[in-house]
């Protein structure tokens, strides 16, 4: 720790990760970097609802009404998951 900012490494075996904040009048700044690390994990992002042509695309399927049942159901799950929070 100084003045100006703050430094924390976590280390475990040979994977490392690097905390460095700034504090600054009207922010604060962070940066994480690491070496020997695997992010394997999906990010948790709450879903939202995206766009037919949107959901085709990230599932690489073709442009067809077939799915439209698919998608419409999930859709509505993540609207009523939205809705119970």
């Amino acid at each position: 720790m100084s003045d100006e900012y703050v430094l924390m490494i976590f280390a475990k075996g040979k994977a490392e990760i690097e905390l460095r904040a700034r504090a600054a009048a009207k922010a604060t700044t962070a940066m994480i970097s690491g070496d020997g690390l695997l992010w394997d994990k999906p990010l948790p992002v709450a879903a939202v609802p995206i766009s037919y042509g949107t959901w085709l695309r990230r599932n690489r399927k073709d442009a067809t009404l077939d799915p439209l049942d698919e998608f419409a159901a999930e859709m509505h799950k993540i609207q009523a998951a939205n809705t119970r929070k």
